[in-house]
C-alpha cells in the first residue's frame, strides 16, 4: 500500500469519527430536549386543568416502558458507537507510528539507491557535501549580518575604528552632541543655528544605534568564527574520504530494509481494513438508531393522542365540576335573595321595643285602694241591702284580723329605680335613655312606641322599595331576554323546540317572580 493511500485513509478515519461524535452529541441533545419538552408538555397540561401543586403531582403521566425501551434500545446502540470511536482513535495513534517507521525506511531505501547510483563517490563525500552547503549558508548569513553592521554604520554620526568599544563611542557621540550644542548658543545666525540643531538632533538619534550596532557587530563576530570552524570541519571530512563498501553489503541492507518496510504496510493494511469495518459497523448502527427513533417518534405521537383524548375528558369533568359548584352558588345566592326579600326590615328593633314596652309594663306599681274597715262605719252608713252581724269573740288561738290586715298592705315603693344591665343595652340600641324613677314610665312609654311607630313607617317604605326593585329587575331581564332572542331570530333560523324551551323558561320565571312578591307581601 502507498504513503498516498494510507495517508487518504487516515484523513477518512479522523473526519468520521468527528462526525460521529457531532451526530451523537446532536442526538443526545434534540433526546434531552425532547425529555425535556414532554416534561414541560406535561406541567402545562396539569396547569391548563386548574389542579393545585399537590394535585398536579399527584396527576403526572405514568412512566412508559415502550417510550423507555425505544429510549435504553438507541443509547445502547449510541454507547456502541462511543466504544468504536475509542477503537479508531486508538487505531489512528497506531497509524501515525506505523506511518513514521514507513517513512523511515522508506528513506533509507532511497539513500541506498542513490548511494548505488554513484558508486564512484565516498560514502563520507555526502557529509562532505552538506558540510559544504551548510559553509555556503553560514557564510551568506555573514555577508547579509555585514551589509546590516554597514547600514548601521552608516547611521552613526561618528566613525568607528575597529577596536573602539561601545562605551567609548557613546561618549565620542555625546562630546560631539554637546559641541554643537554650544555651537548652537554662540551663534546669531538663525539659518546656521537650525543647520547646528539638525546635526544635534541627528546626533542624538544616532545615538540610539549604538547598541544595535553593537550587538550586530558581536554576532558577526561569532558568525564568522562559526564560519571557521565549519571550513575546519569540511577539511577534516574530505582527509576522511574512504573507499566505497561491498556491494554484496548494501544488497543485505536494502533487503533487510524492504523486509521491514513489507511488514509495516502489512500492518497499516490490517489496521485500514479495521477501519473500514468499524465505519461500515457505526453506519449500521445508525440505521438501527433511525429505526428505533421512528418508533419512538410513531409511539409519541400515539401517545399525544391519546393524552390529548385523556385531557379533553378532564377538561369536560372539570367544566361540568365548575358548572354544577356555579349553579349551587347560584342557586345559594338566589335563596339568600329569596330569604332577604321575606325579611321584615327592622324587624329586631320592633321586637326590642315589644320587649322594653313589656318591661315598662311589669315595673309600673299597681294603685293602691285605702279600704275602711266596717267596723268603724255607723249603723246609718250601710248600705241598702246589708245585715248586721254579730260581733265574734275573737279566740286567742286565731290572728288578730287587724293586725293581719296591716300585714297584708303593700309595702311603699323606692323613688329610683334599678334596672337590670341588658335594659340598659335595649335602651341604648334605641338611642333612650331608660326611666330612672316611676313617674317617668309614661313618658318613657311613650317615646318606646313613637320608636316602633317609626320603624314601622321605615319597614314598609324599605319593602315597597324592595318590590320595586324586584320588578325593575324582572322588567329588566325579560327586555334583555327579548333582545338576545331577536339576535339569535337574526342570525340563525330558530326552532319550535328553541321557541318552546324559551317560552317554558319565561314562564317559570314569571312564576317564580310572582311568588316571590306574595311571599315578600
Amino acid at each position: 500500500m502507498s504513503e498516498k493511500s494510507v495517508k487518504k485513509t487516515n484523513n477518512n478515519n479522523n473526519n468520521n469519527s468527528n462526525n460521529n461524535n457531532k451526530n451523537n452529541n446532536t442526538k443526545g441533545g434534540e433526546k434531552k430536549q425532547f425529555n425535556n419538552n414532554n416534561n414541560n408538555n406535561n406541567n402545562k397540561i396539569n396547569n391548563k386543568d386548574g389542579n393545585t401543586d399537590k394535585q398536579q403531582q399527584d396527576n403526572k403521566f405514568p412512566p412508559d416502558p415502550i417510550y423507555d425501551g425505544h429510549q435504553k434500545k438507541m443509547n445502547d446502540l449510541r454507547n456502541e458507537i462511543a466504544e468504536i470511536n475509542n477503537i479508531l482513535e486508538n487505531l489512528k495513534k497506531d497509524m501515525v507510528e506505523l506511518k513514521k517507521k514507513h517513512n523511515g525506511y522508506k528513506e533509507s531505501i532511497e539513500k541506498i539507491y542513490e548511494g548505488n547510483k554513484n558508486r564512484s563517490v565516498d560514502p563520507i563525500k555526502s557529509q562532505v557535501i552538506e558540510a559544504r552547503n551548510t559553509l555556503k549558508t553560514m557564510m551568506a548569513s555573514q555577508d547579509e549580518k555585514k551589509k546590516a553592521l554597514i547600514s548601521l554604520e552608516e547611521l552613526l554620526p561618528i566613525k568607528i575604528n575597529k577596536s573602539a568599544t561601545k562605551e567609548d563611542t557613546i561618549a565620542s557621540i555625546e562630546e560631539k552632541i554637546r559641541d554643537l550644542d554650544e555651537q548652537v548658543e554662540n551663534e546669531t545666525n538663525p539659518n546656521q543655528q537650525r543647520a547646528l540643531l539638525k546635526k544635534s538632533s541627528q546626533a542624538n538619534a544616532g545615538k540610539r544605534h549604538v547598541t544595535e550596532y553593537f550587538s550586530q557587530k558581536d554576532q558577526f563576530e561569532e558568525l564568522k568564527k562559526s564560519v571557521t570552524k565549519q571550513k575546519e570541519i569540511v577539511n577534516e571530512l574530505s582527509a576522511q574520504i574512504k573507499p566505497e563498501e561491498p556491494r554484496e553489503k548494501q544488497e543485505s541492507a536494502l533487503k533487510e530494509l524492504k523486509q521491514q518496510r513489507k511488514e509495516i504496510e502489512t500492518e497499516i493494511k490490517e489496521n485500514n481494513d479495521k477501519f473500514v469495518a468499524s465505519r461500515s459497523r457505526i453506519e449500521e448502527i445508525k440505521k438501527d438508531i433511525d429505526a428505533e427513533k421512528a418508533l419512538q417518534d410513531a409511539h409519541v405521537v400515539k401517545r399525544k393522542e391519546q393524552r390529548k383524548i385523556e385531557q379533553e375528558q378532564r377538561k369536560q369533568e372539570f367544566e361540568q365540576r365548575k358548572l354544577e359548584l356555579l349553579e349551587k352558588k347560584k342557586a345559594e345566592e338566589e335563596r339568600r335573595i329569596q330569604e332577604d326579600l321575606l325579611k321584615v326590615p327592622y324587624e329586631k328593633e320592633m321586637n326590642n321595643c315589644d320587649s322594653l314596652i313589656s318591661y315598662l309594663k311589669a315595673i309600673t306599681p299597681k294603685e293602691t285602694t285605702n279600704e275602711t274597715s266596717t267596723l268603724d262605719r255607723n249603723i246609718g252608713e250601710i248600705e241598702e241591702g246589708f245585715v248586721l252581724v254579730k260581733k265574734e269573740k275573737v279566740s286567742k288561738n286565731r290572728e288578730n284580723p287587724k293586725k293581719k290586715a296591716l300585714q297584708q298592705q303593700p309595702k311603699a315603693q323606692p323613688d329610683i329605680i334599678r334596672h337590670p344591665l341588658e335594659i340598659f343595652s335595649d335602651f341604648e340600641k334605641l338611642s333612650l335613655a331608660p326611666p330612672t324613677k316611676y313617674s317617668d314610665i309614661p313618658e318613657c312609654h311613650e317615646q318606646i312606641k313613637s320608636k316602633k311607630d317609626h320603624y314601622s313607617k321605615l319597614s314598609a317604605t324599605q319593602m315597597e322599595e324592595r318590590l320595586a326593585k324586584a320588578k325593575a329587575e324582572k322588567e329588566a331581564a325579560t327586555v334583555e331576554k327579548e333582545k338576545s332572542e331577536e339576535k339569535v331570530t337574526t342570525t340563525e333560523d330558530s326552532t319550535p323546540v328553541a321557541s318552546i324551551d324559551d317560552n317554558a323558561t319565561s314562564n317559570s320565571t314569571a312564576t317564580e317572580s310572582n311568588n316571590v312578591e306574595v311571599e315578600a307581601q
